[in-house]
């Protein structure tokens, strides 16, 4: 099923609404789940362990789960177009999937570091 994951955004509602446009499911995913994996958060199976209730990034993510190419380019589009802006964006992967949330930021936040010291 194709879905986009919404983390940490203030923009949710309309991120939703582009999403519903283009046919695609957007969930806001509640920081109690950012320990599960996001195999399991995608899958909407997140929540059999325990919460989290600790300190949360501060920048907003969206991950793209089994979303077509086309549709993601057109999703991006579209909420450029409209002003709506993200910190991140990333693409569920077989490497990725088995990682909690708080990797993802992580792996996302070196990558932008590793970006910028080469501009």
């Amino acid at each position: 099923m194709e879905k986009i994951l919404i983390f940490q955004s203030r923009h949710v509602s309309e991120i939703k609404e582009v999403a519903s446009g283009l046919r695609l499911k957007a969930e806001d995913v509640a920081p109690v789940c950012f320990k599960e994996t996001l195999a399991k958060i995608c899958r909407g199976t997140a929540m059999s362990g325990e919460g989290y209730e600790g300190e949360l990034p501060e920048r907003s993510l969206l991950l793209f789960c089994n979303v077509q190419e086309k549709k993601m380019d057109k999703m991006l589009a579209m909420l450029r177009k409209k002003g709506i802006s993200t910190d991140y964006k990333a693409i569920l992967t077989p490497t990725n999937s088995q990682w909690n949330v708080f990797r993802l930021y992580f792996e996302m936040e070196r990558e932008e570091r590793a970006w910028n010291s080469l501009n």
